[in-house]
């Protein structure tokens, strides 16, 4: 991966000119742009896009910018492609002062901007393919509770131009779930931004930064992979975030705290046992277990705290990689039908008996008999050992028994 020398100005410095030049001002009317106007009508008529009511959905390539002036339209762009021609200020999709807005389903290719929401909520964006795009593949400007998920955003198709990635500038209480960011210089970019939550992205040789705080605080960071990335997470003068239950793995520095400015403090984890995250540079041993980490026998954290700096530690480290898992006896009986279905587990017998000691254990710990419930979630360990790559995969059953465990410590 190639990487690039931080320069040495500040973050703020380094990003904020790139991004007041453009963000401001919508782009004046061209030829050559389509509207989706506030009547509904689509203008020109004859640009390809078929209504439905307030479903939009194209029906061929697109070479224009689009502009959205109506609230709560879908725009669907059935697979097809809007590309421009990287011009500066252009943007592929774009709409200002605007809510309940959805875009899907289009891949937006070589615009200066790929999908741009300034002063505008309660929008989604989703499963498209962001790519090749000049500075940001998504940006939000003072727009707030949206989601954004399923998203490719990349680089190109050599992965060799293109900022592209994601950047929210005074947005708060947003939803960024399930994105794939790859190879572009910044993956998400967070500028006065706050109350977000970013999960179950994988965010992937990024050449600046896979995650970037800027003055952004209170903001959940859950579950994500951080991978190969010059700097993994990037801090400057942001606090207060909680960060657990992400992967971070081979990134060349994990974590960047700015030296500058007030000290950026958050929280590494999510408490015991459910836990931190995992860092592949983590080198101490798992012999012990319990909140202070002082009782015999492993239980998959680290026995000492992974620390970054002197005001950052995560306290509850993983030995290995971070994988979803079931947390309620609920949604363990639903896993099992679903390694079922998925033919994970061989025997339909097993499937009942199983289920059968949940059932059992949810019924005691609803009458408070604790105990008793402990026993039989236990049975339900042995089982599953038992039973482990006989009736049952092997990592299955990890799955089952990881979950299992989890409960038995929240009883």
């Amino acid at each position: 991966m190639k990487k690039k020398a931080a320069s040495g100005i500040t973050l703020t410095l380094l990003l904020i000119g790139i991004t007041l030049a453009f963000n401001i001002q919508p782009v004046k009317a061209t030829g050559g742009t389509i509207y989706i106007r506030a009547d509904g009508s689509v203008d020109p008529a004859e640009a390809p896009i078929q209504r439905d009511g307030d479903l939009y959905t194209f029906t061929d390539n697109i070479y224009e910018e689009i502009r959205v002036e109506r609230d709560n339209v879908v725009v669907d762009g059935a697979d097809y492609v809007i590309q421009g021609t990287g011009a500066y200020p252009s943007k592929g999709i774009a709409s200002w002062n605007r809510q309940n807005i959805t875009i899907m389903n289009v891949e937006i290719k070589a615009f200066y901007i790929g999908i741009g929401f300034y002063w505008s909520s309660n929008n989604t964006i989703f499963r498209n393919n962001i790519t090749a795009n000049i500075i940001w593949g998504i940006d939000l400007y003072y727009s707030s509770n949206n989601s954004i998920s399923e998203n490719n955003i990349v680089a190109d198709e050599t992965c060799q131009s293109g900022n592209v990635g994601m950047h929210l500038q005074g947005s708060s209480n947003n939803n960024i779930a399930g994105n794939n960011i790859t190879n572009t210089d910044i993956g998400i970019y967070l500028y006065y931004s706050s109350k977000s939550s970013i999960y179950g992205n994988c965010i992937t040789a990024n050449d600046w930064y896979g995650l970037a705080l800027d003055y952004s605080s209170n903001n959940n960071i859950v579950g994500n992979n951080i991978t190969n990335n010059a700097n993994g997470i990037i801090f400057s003068e942001s606090s207060n975030n909680t960060i657990y239950h992400n992967n971070f793995i081979d990134n060349t520095r994990q974590v960047f705290n700015w030296p500058f400015g007030t000290p950026s403090i958050n929280t590494w984890d999510d408490g015991y046992p459910s836990g931190g995250n995992y860092w592949s540079d983590y080198t101490s041993v798992d012999e012990k277990n319990g909140p202070n980490q002082d009782k015999q026998g492993s239980d998959g954290i680290g026995d000492t705290h992974y620390v970054i700096d002197a005001n950052n530690q995560d306290r509850y480290p993983f030995m290995n990689p971070w994988t979803p898992f079931p947390k309620t006896i609920g949604q363990l009986k639903t896993t099992i039908e679903e390694l079922w279905s998925q033919g994970k587990i061989y025997n339909q017998g097993v499937v009942k008996s199983l289920t059968a000691k949940l059932n059992v254990a949810k019924s005691l710990t609803d009458m408070g008999r604790i105990n008793q419930a402990k026993t039989v979630l236990e049975a339900f360990v042995t089982q599953v050992q038992r039973l482990s790559e006989v009736l049952i995969e092997k990592e299955a059953a990890e799955l089952l028994l990881k979950s299992a465990k989890y409960i038995l410590t929240t009883l």
